[in-house]
């Protein structure tokens, strides 16, 4: 009887241990469509960031172009004063002094935007240095998981890991019952070595 039932618990336990070997396969497909999604999660943040930089260099580039207009007008109206010219809006106007602090002055916003689309530059180029090596990963995962459908690979692991828990419990059941046998053979044993050496008392 307990042969039979050591029997039946090794081979519970080799079915459990090739189960346990497909459960970490399983495991391991399931990390990387894990890892897949967090790779594409940081590439969106990636074009997000990307695009906000765009949007605020083209704001600037903008603002910029409205700036050189704005300069160049008044430098019109600098070259125009400066020789008596505009009539009494020249004479009742900004004088030329003031028209040319003016234009220094948007000539100093205009630097300060320029640096600025520079520093977005830098970050945009950073961005897209960044997403180069992710895109990369992200193609291998998609071509490491293509065979896989993830649905499945949840199901069957949840199949697994339920029926790994099921042979555990049966294996831990077969060892109570063997131990339960053995305790049965020990008690008889000792009942018949009682028994024996009070009969050889007696034959004394």
């Amino acid at each position: 009887r307990g042969s039979e039932l050591n029997a039946k618990k090794n081979k519970i336990m080799s079915e459990r241990e090739a189960l346990q070997d497909e459960n970490e396969e399983l495991l391991r497909i399931d990390s990387s469509f894990i890892q897949l999604d967090n790779l594409k999660k940081e590439q969106q943040q990636l074009k997000n960031a990307f695009k906000t930089e765009q949007s605020y260099a083209k704001s600037k580039r903008d603002q910029m172009i409205g700036l050189k207009n704005e300069e160049d007008n008044l430098y019109e109206k600098y070259e125009e004063r400066k020789n008596g010219g505009g009539g009494l809006r020249g004479f009742f106007g900004r004088t030329p002094d003031q028209l040319l602090s003016d234009i220094k002055s948007i000539q100093s916003k205009s630097s300060q935007l320029d640096q600025q689309i520079d520093s977005h530059r830098i970050k945009i180029k950073s961005i897209m240095s960044q997403n180069d090596p992710l895109t990369e990963k992200i193609e291998g995962l998609n071509g490491q998981l293509s065979a896989y459908s993830r649905s499945q690979i949840s199901d069957r692991a949840i199949k697994v890991q339920d029926k790994i828990k099921s042979f555990s419990l049966e294996i831990q059941e077969l060892e109570q019952k063997i131990e339960e046998i053995k305790q049965v053979v020990i008690d008889e044993a000792i009942v018949i070595g009682t028994t024996l050496a009070k009969t050889h008392l007696k034959a004394s």
